[in-house]
């Protein structure tokens, strides 16, 4: 009986430095200032957070369709999962247009809802946390599962953000959806996914097998359909 009593103040505790942990989260990101577009790809946020103590690692690699079809940017990513509700993310961007250089970048994110019944799952968070005196990147991100007639089972992203996800004194909007195949030609599960913001939109192919391995490809559309890029990555989850 006491054990028990002792787990149920855990928890009540926990839930309170959950919520003071959010606010010092959103206090601390409004004294910062917002900076003009950067490189990147169509990438909205997702709710999803990764669960307590998995990681995952990849690489991104884009090519733009030009005269020559040419190679324009890596990406090296790290994600990180803390007890159930935070996701942390690290990525070091190189884009050789741009003199080689290099970018190290952090990004945080934090579940507040869990997807039960008819509401849907429910996260913040914010990207390039590593250049915090010149940029604002927050987000709102939503995520919920609909049973559609015909189609079946699909996921739809949405939410809101600031900087590359709208403009600099505006809030703009993102969204997409994934739908989850599992061919029998093919081991593992393969997902369709579709993504836009205001820099464009992008669809790829997702294929995820039994050993934690993923491999994308896929095009995007940017800056009204004037540049086209195309993208493969690799990635590990564990």
């Amino acid at each position: 009986m006491e054990s028990r009593l002792k787990i149920d103040r855990f928890k009540d505790k926990l839930l309170f430095w959950k919520i003071r942990f959010v606010w010092c989260f959103l206090l601390c990101f409004q004294a910062m200032s917002v900076l003009a577009d950067q490189p990147g790809q169509v990438e909205i946020p997702v709710a999803n957070v990764i669960g307590h103590g998995i990681f995952e690692v990849g690489t991104d690699f884009f090519f733009e369709q030009d005269n020559k079809f040419s190679y324009q940017e890596t990406i090296l990513d790290l994600d990180f999962g803390l007890f159930n509700w935070i996701e942390i993310g690290i990525n070091r961007q190189k884009a050789p247009r741009i003199g080689d250089e290099s970018t190290l970048l952090v990004h945080l994110k934090l579940r507040l809802l869990k997807e039960q019944d008819l509401s849907p799952q429910l996260s913040i968070g914010a990207k390039d946390l590593s250049n915090i005196k010149n940029h604002r990147l927050m987000f709102l991100s939503f995520n919920k599962k609909l049973n559609l007639p015909k189609i079946h089972i699909v996921g739809v992203n949405f939410g809101i953000g600031h900087d590359r996800y709208g403009t600099e004194d505006r809030i703009g909007f993102f969204g997409g959806f994934e739908k989850e195949f599992s061919p029998k030609i093919a081991k593992g599960d393969l997902s369709f996914i579709l993504q836009f913001d205001r820099r464009g939109m992008s669809g790829s192919l997702l294929h995820t097998a039994d050993t934690g391995l993923q491999t994308t490809v896929g095009t995007e559309l940017l800056n009204n359909g004037d540049q086209i890029r195309f993208f493969c990555q690799n990635s590990f989850h564990q």
